[in-house]
Parts: C-alpha cells; sequence; structure tokens
C-alpha cells in the first residue's frame, strides 16, 4: 500500500513538471525587433494632468519614444530616439517579469472610488497584441516592471 501512494505520487510529480516545461516552451517571449508599438500609462490621481504615458513606436527602422510626465501638459510631451542599448533593455524587463502573461488581465477593485488605473498594450507586427488594464488591481510583477520602465524611460527626461 505504501509503495503505490509513493508511486503515484511520484508521478503525479512527474506530470506537473512535464507539464510546467511544456508550458515554458510555448510561453510568447516578446522581441522588441517584431513590436510595433508599446502604450504604458498611468494614472496618478484625480487632478489635471496626473497622467503618466510612456508610447514607443517603431517609424522609419528606429524607435521613438513619446513621455508624458505625471502633472505635465500632454502639449509638453517629450519625443527622444532610443538606441540599440536602451531598446534591449526594455526587452529583458519585459521578458524577466512575464509580461506576456499580463495579455488579458483586466481587473478593476470598484470599492476604492478615487485609485490609481493602468493602461498598457504592445502591437506586434503579425498583428497579435498583448493587452492589460486594471484599477487598483494589477497583474503578477507589475510593481518591478512599472519601476523598471520608469527608470528607463525617465532618464531621458534629464538629458
Amino acid at each position: 500500500m505504501y509503495k503505490k501512494v509513493i508511486i503515484i505520487v511520484l508521478i503525479i510529480a512527474l506530470l506537473l513538471v512535464a507539464f510546467f516545461a511544456i508550458k515554458s516552451l510555448f510561453k510568447k517571449k516578446v522581441t522588441i525587433k517584431n513590436i510595433k508599438s508599446l502604450h504604458y500609462s498611468y494614472s496618478t490621481g484625480t487632478m489635471i494632468y496626473s497622467k503618466v504615458m510612456y508610447d514607443l513606436e517603431y517609424q522609419d527602422d528606429k524607435y521613438i519614444l513619446k513621455i508624458k510626465p505625471d502633472q505635465v501638459p500632454d502639449e509638453e510631451t517629450i519625443t527622444v530616439e532610443l538606441d540599440n542599448n536602451t531598446v534591449e533593455k526594455i526587452e529583458e524587463a519585459l521578458n524577466d517579469y512575464s509580461v506576456s502573461d499580463w495579455d488579458g488581465f483586466s481587473k478593476s477593485d470598484l470599492n476604492v472610488l478615487d485609485g490609481n488605473s493602468f493602461s498598457f498594450s504592445i502591437s506586434f507586427d503579425d498583428d497579435k497584441r498583448i493587452s492589460a488594464s486594471g484599477y487598483m488591481m494589477y497583474p503578477k510583477n507589475y510593481r518591478e516592471v512599472k519601476s523598471l520602465l520608469e527608470s528607463i524611460f525617465n532618464s531621458f527626461l534629464n538629458e
């Protein structure tokens, strides 16, 4: 009886390992070279200009980033061209924290009346997308990704 239980537990463990190994093989990696655009924005309150926005687009063989900082009017959006090193940092951050798993995330905490929201999307060359949004609810690793992207993007504000 004891041997049967051990065998069953081992079989279940092997099946779980196989499942996660196969799942990781089919996990969608974000390849920056295939991205047409990346949009990330979030609110910081309900005051005027309380939205932070980052828009990255591939145009004319270049990556162009538009940054709209907090408490700055939309008309004062900053536009910069990104170098390859910066583009690789973005790709690494998106993959290190499995941003592709965010696709379809759309949750809101309706009990909070004056909270923060976010919107995130990536459009690829093959017309596929990753989209996520939330209000006071966030996907796994959201804070880490937010911090990394802000660090990368906001480095251009001081130039």
